[in-house]
């Protein structure tokens, strides 16, 4: 009897959440892998939106309105192999589960400094990485004091927070106090002001900052490779990314280095990291270290290099290696670039503009996610996506009238 074949697959907890890879990505991921929980909050928009689908593809555990003593109960009592999340709200949740069931995981005050935005910045310059003028803000009457210390301009942003939702740049202490007052900035929403880092030179079609992708298993970091960045929509919004990035090679050995040398000081030992990297005219700077998968990155690598990010993961967390190859580059750019809202736009007047740019050469789909007349704001940051666009292209420089082509059609999209 081959008794290897009754084994019972492993089991993954998946605590789930806006920003994560999709519900149906994750399932598809784990085939012939592991199991799937999913532990459910209803309570998040995100979530109860997508409940629907993953109780179609796994089982769900509910875990809304839960003490957390009684979420680590439950999910212990599954006894999963391992516990996961894309998503990065999630993860001081994940790190603390992982650590209740005894399976790989962030330790969780490593998990705290990197969803803390003032924490972060702190670990890295203390242990000589870099030093970044970071202050924190617990209400608009700190603006002036702390930008003594950070100099203006300056980018003001949530201290815990992702998709860079209301984040923007403040050129003075009288907007970045109005601008706090505004974002409601207090005790029980803090932000922080943080030093801007400087524009890189142009790197037409794509912008002055990347992206590092790594595997870290039992400390051992791993970089699968470099993605690219569209240049950001004012403040510091997203919109987009492709792979290979425009990097020289003396370019991408100090950028890898740089995340290297950032997840080994915030002590990383088991997880995917995304770390992302301003190319300034100084050199390459830490913008962020992201303990987690970065958001569309899985999609666009699959589609880019055929890896799979995501059952990289799901692998690291399951303490399985995460056998990826080097990275090699494509032959051809693979993008998927997000049409965001104007700063003024408060309105969708017709979605026909953006649907129309499925006709563009490079652009293979459109996946447009708004609807005539919905209200729309830049205060969402990259979770404000009006359309997403997928193809392929032979050259960056191809790019360029794609760019130019959604520039003109959210022109016409919104008011």
């Amino acid at each position: 009897m081959d008794h290897a074949a009754e084994t019972p697959a492993p089991l993954l907890a998946v605590l789930h959440d806006v920003g994560s890879a999709s519900a149906m990505q994750i399932a598809a991921s784990a085939r012939g892998l592991c199991e799937l929980v999913f532990l459910a909050d209803r309570s998040l928009p995100h979530v109860a939106e997508q409940l629907p689908l993953m109780r179609d593809l796994a089982e769900v555990v509910d875990i809304t309105g839960l003490p957390w003593q009684q979420v680590c109960k439950e999910v212990v009592a599954l006894r999963p192999s391992g516990v996961m999340t894309c998503a990065e709200h999630q993860i001081v949740g994940a790190a603390a589960l992982a650590r209740a069931c005894g399976t790989p995981g962030h330790d969780e005050a490593v998990a705290r400094d990197l969803t803390d935005k003032l924490r972060q910045r702190e670990v890295l310059a203390v242990r000589g990485v870099q030093s970044t003028a970071c202050v924190p803000l617990y209400g608009p009457e700190d603006v002036a004091a702390a930008g003594e210390l950070v100099g203006f301009p300056a980018v003001l942003k949530p201290r815990h927070g992702a998709a860079s939702v209301d984040t923007c740049r403040v050129e003075s202490a009288a907007e970045g106090t109005a601008v706090a007052r505004r974002f409601a900035v207090g005790p029980d929403r803090p932000f922080v002001l943080e030093e801007l880092l400087p524009d890189g030179p142009a790197r037409t079609p794509l912008g002055d900052y990347v992206s590092v992708e790594s595997v870290v298993q039992a400390g051992e970091i791993s970089t699968f490779g470099i993605t690219g960045s569209f240049p950001l929509a004012a403040p510091f919004r997203e919109t987009g990314k492709a792979i290979p990035a425009m990097v020289t090679p003396a370019e991408a050995e100090q950028i890898t280095a740089l995340a290297h040398a950032a997840i080994t000081a915030l002590g990383v030992r088991d997880s995917l990291c995304h770390t992302e990297v301003k190319l300034t005219p100084q050199g390459p700077r830490i913008i962020e270290v992201n303990g987690r998968l970065g958001g569309w990155v899985g999609e666009l690598t699959l589609r880019a290099t055929g890896v799979d990010m995501v059952r990289a993961a799901m692998s690291v967390a399951l303490g399985r290696p995460a056998e990826l190859p080097s990275g090699a580059a494509p032959e051809r750019v693979v993008f998927q670039y997000f049409v965001v809202c104007p700063q003024d736009s408060s309105e969708i007047v017709s979605i026909a503009p953006l649907e129309a740019l499925a006709e563009l050469p490079a652009v293979e789909w459109v996946e447009t996610r708004v609807r005539d007349g919905q209200r729309i704001s830049w205060r969402l940051g990259s979770l404000q996506q009006l359309a997403v666009l997928r193809g392929t292209v032979g050259r960056h420089e191809e790019l360029v009238e794609l760019v130019a082509a959604a520039a003109l059609a959210v022109k016409r999209a919104c008011r």
